[in-house]
């Protein structure tokens, strides 16, 4: 298990300060002797190895650094990651964050981004890109959560967050789509926005969740069109790809 007292000093008082005594996964009161998570949740919140993942899709892969497929096709990103699997309790971090208006829980979930960064040995990127979401569904969440997550991980690396993309459509949450539809998302449905400048610039691409990696695919391919030295996407968790 990785949560560690060290972690507790590294990010508990400023949890504490937006979000005190309260375990932002299942919300019950803790003490500052229990640290960020409740016991019962902590035990649960293992950063993912990434020795055992593919080093370009972050898929479980056993054999060498690049899975088979990987191997046979170049993909958008030089690599991807996660933090970890979209399992309890990051699936109430998740939840509580994105439909049970909770945004300060990406101060807590944005610092085992930043862990897992810091595992991965990647370069640091000059700037950090986050997904955009729906106009209709910023307004009625009040804040899109990509954005915060990649605000948090930009504070603990000490880059900039830039919105290089805008979305259209889109309004039906891919939580509700099934595999096949998650998959027929294009890069049509994103656009890049005005005046963003990162040729020559290593870029860093943030979401909350990866599922089928359609949505990472259409954004990085956009990206792509500015000409980055490198692009690397990562999110706080990662699905199982049979769902």
């Amino acid at each position: 298990m990785i949560y560690t007292k060290k972690l507790d000093k590294w990010i508990y008082g400023l949890w504490d300060f937006f979000l005190p005594y309260q375990c932002p996964s299942c919300m019950d009161s803790l003490s500052q002797q229990e640290g960020l998570f409740c016991s019962r949740c902590s035990e649960h919140l293992d950063l993912i190895n990434p020795d055992e993942r593919c080093q370009v899709c972050f898929q479980e892969w056993e054999g060498k650094n690049v899975c088979l497929d990987c191997q046979k096709k170049p993909g958008v990103f030089q690599s991807i990651a996660a933090a970890m699997e979209y399992q309890f309790p990051a699936t109430m971090i998740i939840h509580k964050m994105k439909y049970q208006g909770f945004p300060e829980i990406a101060q807590g979930a944005g610092a085992f981004l930043a862990l897992q960064f810091y595992r991965l040995s990647w370069p640091i990127p000059d700037y950090i890109v986050p997904v955009p979401i729906p106009f209709s569904r910023k307004l009625f969440r009040g804040y899109n959560q990509s954005f915060l997550l990649a605000e948090t991980l930009g504070t603990y690396l000490q880059r900039p967050v830039v919105h290089a993309l805008k979305r259209y459509g889109g309004e039906l949450p891919q939580a509700a789509m099934g595999r096949k539809s998650r998959l027929n998302l294009n890069h049509e449905a994103f656009a890049l926005t005005n005046k963003t400048y990162i040729k020559d610039a290593t870029v860093l691409l943030v979401d909350d969740v990866l599922t089928t990696g359609s949505t990472l695919n259409s954004c990085g391919t956009l990206l792509r069109r500015l000409y980055p030295k490198a692009l690397y996407a990562m999110t706080l968790c990662i699905a199982d790809k049979k769902n």
